[in-house]
């Protein structure tokens, strides 16, 4: 038996939406939907049963490109929280189309989209969270919690690097390095001299007489430029005291 007249009318009309999302008219498709969607209604229940499936896609279709738009948007006004939300919800909804022969140039779109949102969150959230860190460290130094600012220093270095690869105005580049140097010279020098301290409270409670040697913060320049030698490379893992 045959497909009956309503049958064969949704059927074209999920066709013709089908076509326009493989030939990028995606606004179109979204205009067609409610009559696909009306036509839809009016199928008897068993052959609903057996299109639901093409409707459902065709609708997650068009939920992803309104997404990825969407989020365009917010990355452009900066809402951080209710991009992350939105870009967890088009990587879901995207990952079930990846063998539909008709979304290629969807999921191109919707790639392009992406990557650039996720670049803005990534970039945003470092720089949040860079100086959340960075106040952090500069604390922990003050309170002479030298082992806790390192790891503090160790996290603060993947938002510094995370930042260098997407910020593109160069003062800024500069004065996140400044923060950096400045940052790590303070460290070392308080800790050093912490520990000759400590030392030499020891040498003497022992009964020694010993001169320390007084720290040169000249030394500590020269640690930093391999240091950022070693950001600039990428090799962030291998940058400790």
């Amino acid at each position: 038996m045959g497909d009956t007249k309503q049958v064969k009318e949704f059927k074209e009309l999920l066709e013709k939406a089908n076509n326009y999302i493989k030939n990028k008219r995606f606004d179109d498709a979204i205009k067609l939907y409610m009559e696909i969607h009306n036509s839809f209604d009016k199928l008897p229940l068993i052959r609903k049963d057996e299109l639901r499936k093409d409707v459902n896609l065709l609708y997650n279709e068009l939920i992803v490109y309104m997404d990825a738009n969407d989020a365009y948007l917010m990355a452009q006004e900066g809402d951080v929280k209710a991009l992350k939300e939105k870009l967890e919800h088009i990587y879901e909804l995207s990952l079930d189309l990846w063998n539909v022969k008709d979304a290629n140039e969807l999921l191109k779109y919707t790639g392009e989209k992406y990557n650039y949102c996720l670049n803005v969150y990534t970039y945003k959230i470092s720089k949040s969270e860079f100086k959340e860190k960075y106040d952090e460290a500069t604390d922990l130094i003050h309170e002479r919690k030298f082992d806790k600012a390192i790891k503090v220093y160790a996290q603060l270095l993947v938002y510094y690097n995370n930042l260098l690869k997407y910020e593109k105005n160069e003062e800024v580049k500069l004065d996140l390095y400044n923060k950096m140097k400045e940052l790590y010279l303070n460290l070392s020098y308080k800790k050093t001299v912490s520990k000759a301290y400590e030392k030499e409270v020891k040498l003497n409670k022992n009964g020694f007489l010993r001169k320390i040697e007084a720290v040169k913060y000249k030394e500590y320049k020269d640690d930093f430029s391999k240091i950022r030698k070693m950001i600039e490379e990428g090799d962030v893992e291998d940058v400790m005291f």
